[in-house]
Order: C-alpha cells, then structure tokens, then sequence
C-alpha cells in the first residue's frame, strides 16, 4: 500500500504522467555546469512543474537543510562511479535502500549497464535493491544501459524487459531511433517507462518535439537533465516540458514560444 501511495506522488495526478530531473551527476562527472549550483537550479525547476529530483544522498541532504522541498518528491540515487576510473561502466552500490527511507524520500533509483564484464555483479545488485524496495514499499527506478542500445530497438526492448522482470516499476532509458519501434514492447511490459534527455543540445524544437513524440507511443515521461540543469532559463523550459507532458498546451504553442523568444534564450 505505502509504494502505491509513494508512486502516486512521482506521477502526475491527472495525466499519470512523471517529468524528472536527473541531478545525480556530480560523483560521475564531477562540478560540471548546473550542479554547482544545484539549490538554485532544483526550485527553478520545481517551480517549472517537475514532479521529482534525482541525486544522491549528500545532495538531498542539502537540499532539505536549505528547505528546498514541497509539491514534488525526491528520489535517492544508490549507483556511483566516477569517470577518473578505467572501470567506470561497473556501478556500485553506495547507499541502502533503509537509509535512503530516513531522508523521507518517495523512491529509489539505481544504474544498470548490461553487456560488459561486470553485468552479473550488477545484476545481483539490482536483484538485491528490488527486494528491499519491495519489502519497504518504495518505488524503484531502473536506469538501464548497454552499448549501443541508443540506436538499436531491440536491445533497448531487451532493457525494459530486464527492468519489468526484476521488479522495477520504473525504467529510464536513453534511445535516438524511432519511438514507434518501442511501442509494442512498453505496452506489453507494462511497465513505466522515461526517456532520457541526454547531453545538453541546445535544440530546444527537438528536445519538446521529441518529448511529445514519446507521450504518442506510451512513454510515462521524461528524465531531463542537463538539457533542464544547464539551460539559460530553466524554469521556462521546465514549464513548456512540463505543459506537453500533462496536456495543458499543445507542442505547436510551445514551438511557437521558443520561435518567438529565440533557440538561443535557452
């Protein structure tokens, strides 16, 4: 009962439709452009319409001393590596799921890259947080990666139907090809599914086009973000992602806001 009530504050109300911000950058990548200033960047963006936060605990942590919390929800990230690592595809676990709870946040999330060496250690991993999300009632994120499965359908299938099988009840995955080919498979697996936004691209058309495009063939959502955390305006454009998604403007209206106001604003 408690991972239904959770789950029904990461969605929408009335759309059942979920836009996340990904802030859990920092440990991979290190002070790259927007998560310095994350205080700053997660109340533009909750003001903009995002439902919930996902970043670390130390990042959480700060976020709640600095009283930055209210309509939307946080979700702790477990999963680290860092670039500086030859080994940085292998995701560790660096929090439980029992002290993420103690932060108040509504769901967990965790990092899966599939296909490479350290699949099965990470695997068990995820086997293990599953159990533990299911015997504390709170949701799971499944972040799933494998080599290539950006740009080929049926790996990516492949990834949902991992997720759905070990017990996710949300997957995020990052795909470019056409969303039609993911559609059978998100319907049939029936689980939550988000898209990933990607790197920053600074194509604001696209980045809207493909959001609305994505709601068509039954995506749940979206994970934006660093085209959200390192854009110029980011309420704005939280706004107008967050409008597509819920159905409250139409993606010709949003188009025509950034024709008007400029790419480059953004």
């Amino acid at each position: 009962m408690s991972k239904k009530i959770r789950m029904g504050r990461l969605f929408n109300y009335n759309s059942d439709k979920t836009f996340l911000l990904p802030i859990d950058h920092g440990i991979t990548l290190g002070p790259i452009k927007g998560i310095n200033s994350y205080c700053d960047t997660v109340k533009l963006a909750a003001s903009g319409g995002v439902d919930a936060v996902i970043a670390h605990k130390g990042t959480i942590k700060k976020l709640i001393e600095e009283n930055i919390y209210g309509s939307y929800s946080y979700i702790m990230h477990l999963s680290a590596s860092t670039a500086l690592s030859p080994y940085s595809e292998k995701k560790v676990l660096v929090t439980q799921v029992e002290e993420a709870l103690t932060y108040g946040v509504d769901g967990i999330s965790i990092h899966v890259n599939l296909g490479g060496e350290d699949e099965a250690q990470m695997l068990k991993d995820f086997g293990y947080v599953s159990n533990e999300c299911e015997k504390w009632g709170i949701p799971l994120l499944a972040m799933m990666y494998a080599k290539g499965a950006e740009n080929d359908p049926n790996t990516t299938s492949h990834l949902i139907k991992v997720a759905q099988e070990m017990g996710a009840d949300i997957v995020k995955i990052s795909y470019n090809g056409d969303l039609a080919n993911l559609e059978d498979c998100i319907s049939n697996t029936g689980i939550h599914t988000v898209l990933a936004g990607g790197n920053y691209s600074n194509n604001v058309k696209g980045l809207l086009t493909r959001i609305d495009q994505a709601i068509t063939y039954g995506f749940s959502g979206v994970a934006i973000g660093r085209n959200i955390f390192q854009s110029n305006h980011i309420q704005q454009l939280a706004k107008m992602i967050s409008s597509i998604l819920n159905s409250e403007e139409t993606l010709e209206a949003c188009l025509k806001k950034v024709e008007e106001l400029g790419n480059d604003y953004f």
